[in-house]
């Protein structure tokens, strides 16, 4: 029987903010990618052979338009819509109906590339159950890294750590439906 997890959390181990990043106080799962891409399908794996499955995900990475980012590793270090279907398809039981997918890197969901990435990480990932991805067209600034000294310290890094503003700039946000359609954009 699989075991059903409401939030992971996946971030970027090798970032500068990881160190808070791995105090994200309202996941139930917290997991620190080591390895680039290679890091993280070893990851999915491992889920995969514990039979986990989860209701909501957030990637906290470095990010730029249609990408996100682990480790420094050249040629293995970007996910875009290539390394979407390439390398990550397969790992669509980890994700049951309706479920959502957040990438707060800066600048994921801008460009020509933004929309693009979206919905393949919505087909590779959600196509069996339907859900949504989600992604920013703005850099985003991350709680416990570079905003308590500015806004309030101690208490703003504990109850906000891990998480990503976006003071600026759109959410996009692609909805799927169950088998791979319809695809829906939507701009909040």
């Amino acid at each position: 029987m699989a075991k059903d997890i409401d939030l992971l959390y996946i971030y970027d181990a090798e970032m500068d903010w990881a160190t808070r990043s791995s105090n994200r106080h309202d996941a139930d799962m917290v997991v620190g990618i080591e390895g680039g891409v290679k890091g993280l399908k070893d990851t999915f794996e491992k889920f995969l052979s514990d039979r986990l499955t989860f209701r909501r995900v957030t990637f906290e990475t470095h990010g730029n338009e249609g990408a996100i980012f682990f480790g420094n590793e050249k040629g293995n270090r970007q996910v875009d819509a290539k390394v979407l279907k390439d390398s990550f398809t397969g790992y669509d039981a980890l994700f049951p109906e309706y479920a959502k997918m957040m990438f707060s890197g800066c600048n994921v969901a801008d460009g020509k590339a933004g929309w693009p990435f979206l919905e393949t990480a919505a087909q590779v990932f959600l196509t069996r159950s339907g859900g949504k991805t989600a992604g920013w067209t703005s850099v985003g600034f991350a709680w416990g890294a570079n905003l308590p000294a500015i806004v309030g310290g101690v208490i703003y890094d504990h109850i906000y750590a891990g998480h990503v503003w976006h003071p600026w700039g759109d959410l996009h946000t692609v909805w799927m439906g169950p088998g791979g359609s319809p695809i829906l954009h939507y701009t909040n």
